[in-house]
């Protein structure tokens, strides 16, 4: 995926932090959660330095995933998800299923 692409996907969580949305994953993965922060890793972490990313927590598994290839994070507080470079979503949507992004098809 081209950065400007992965940056359509950043900025469309941007606002959307009140909201419940749904994340579908190409292994099957289907989630419900709450952005919980959206961001650029710090300078001091040098191999991700410039990498946006997105947290999602609160999460509720909807789906099970085929394969293990994106991770849910088992915190004490709450279950978690990152989005980024190596966890591409296929959609996210709203609750309602207005769709807030979805990766472009390659043709």
């Amino acid at each position: 995926m081209k950065k400007q692409d992965y940056m359509k996907l950043i900025k469309s969580l941007c606002g959307k932090f009140t909201q419940g949305i749904v994340i579908y994953w190409k292994n099957g993965l289907k989630v419900k959660g709450y952005i919980c922060d959206v961001g650029e890793t710090p300078s001091w972490d040098v191999k991700k330095n410039g990498v946006y990313y997105a947290i999602i927590e609160e999460i509720e598994i909807l789906e099970e995933p085929k394969d293990d290839t994106v991770a849910i994070a088992h915190n004490p507080d709450c279950d978690s998800i990152e989005i980024n470079m190596t966890t591409i979503p296929e959609k996210i949507t709203l609750e309602d299923g207005t769709i807030v992004w979805e990766k472009k098809s390659i043709t």
